[in-house]
């Protein structure tokens, strides 16, 4: 699903935290993928929802509502910043890349096999798609930041990808 509009910009402090998410490690982000709002919290925000259906709420529950509210879209957003990032990670399998380098120095020496040449293209391909995936991947991650590709690719310290 494509936006059609920018998203709102996010508050400083939400902005540094999900952009130190790019130096954790996988386990954590996997964590943080993971966390939602307590069993208790979920309740009180039904219920408080479901009260403003029948009648007015009182100023105080209004305002519980709304720290739910801001407290679940800061688990949602951290949780898309985690899980965007695990997967722009993903890439081949570093056996694949260390065969890719392998297969590729074969070629340059003129010493590659029609097999290994069949082989090399095989990965060559599963390389472009890989690189495609994380691109797209890339790309929603810093729609969610509202920031450009390369701003995004500064940021978290990606390289472009130049297979040897």
């Amino acid at each position: 699903m494509k936006l059609q509009r920018e998203l709102p910009s996010l508050p400083e402090d939400v902005e540094a935290e999900l952009a130190s998410f790019s130096q954790l490690s996988d386990d954590v982000l996997w964590l943080i993928a993971r966390i939602t709002l307590t069993r208790e919290q979920q309740r009180d925000l039904a219920d408080l929802n479901d009260e403003a259906q029948s009648r007015p709420l009182a100023a105080a529950e209004q305002t519980r509502q709304q720290a739910l509210i801001h407290a679940y879209d800061r688990v949602l957003v951290r949780r898309a910043q985690a899980a965007l990032i695990l997967k722009q990670r993903r890439g081949i399998p570093p056996t694949a890349q260390q065969r890719y380098s392998e297969l590729n120095a074969k070629l340059l020496d003129e010493t590659l096999s029609e097999e290994e040449h069949e082989e090399l293209l095989r990965l060559v391909d599963s390389i472009e798609r890989a690189d495609a995936e994380r691109l797209k991947h890339l790309l929603e991650l810093a729609q969610l930041r509202n920031t450009t590709l390369d701003a995004l690719m500064d940021q978290l310290g990606i390289r472009r990808s130049v297979h040897d």
